[in-house]
């Protein structure tokens, strides 16, 4: 907070996935989605910001981030749209990659080598 420079403006986020769509299994990188949701942030301002974000997962039924970000001057309700949809996409990306895991771990149950067999190398 020191080092934030006169004028600056101070905000607090709440970054909370979805418990029913996004964060099913409670398993989403939270400090992956927080950092990559802040670094629109960074790009809307072309600068990197000064912010600090704390985990919430113990006392709540949801998972959520409260985070402070310093800001050299207002956001716009664009903005905070645009943080909005990148956590959102964020989170679904997480998604897949986590879905489309947990489907192999289920469908695949053998290894099918990808070298040739000693009968083809004796050819």
């Amino acid at each position: 907070m020191d080092g934030a420079g006169e004028g600056s403006f101070f905000y607090r986020f709440v970054i909370a996935p979805d418990p029913t769509d996004e964060d099913t299994g409670r398993d989403l990188n939270m400090q992956e989605l927080t950092y990559k949701t802040m670094q629109a942030l960074d790009r809307r301002f072309n600068t990197t910001l000064l912010w600090v974000a704390a985990l919430h997962d113990d006392h709540a039924e949801h998972r959520h981030v409260h985070a402070i970000a310093v800001v050299p001057r207002r956001l716009y309700v664009k903005d905070l749209a645009r943080l909005r949809h990148t956590a959102t996409r964020q989170c679904e990306a997480q998604r897949r990659i986590l879905d489309f895991g947990l489907l192999l771990r289920h469908t695949r149950k053998f290894i099918i080598p990808w070298c040739k067999t000693d009968k083809n190398r004796a050819q």
